[in-house]
């Protein structure tokens, strides 16, 4: 395994938990730290993504690297768009806010 798989699985799991310490207020510093973990994993994911994706280097694509890229949409998709989304809907936003 190398180097950015090991930082991958360790960013992802400390992503997790710290989420889950934010929905049920186990820690209250958790959505400090959530918020910032949430940033630097994006950069690393979205560093990964174009050293994976370079156009100009050939490149064999393992099943590691394709749950990268799979959860990196997903990542996209739930963090922008759905959240959005989310927020203009009436029903939604009485209860969010």
């Amino acid at each position: 395994m190398k180097l950015y798989e090991k930082v991958y699985d360790i960013g992802r799991m400390v992503f997790w938990i710290l989420y889950v310490a934010t929905l049920l207020n186990l820690w209250q510093k958790a959505p400090h730290y959530l918020e910032k973990a949430d940033d630097i994993f994006k950069i690393f994911v979205g560093l990964v993504l174009m050293y994976l994706c370079n156009p100009w280097h050939e490149r064999t694509i393992s099943g590691h690297h394709k749950k990268i890229i799979f959860e990196a949409g997903i990542m996209l998709l739930l963090s922008s768009s759905v959240r959005s989304l989310l927020q203009k809907v009436p029903v939604v936003k009485k209860v969010v806010a």
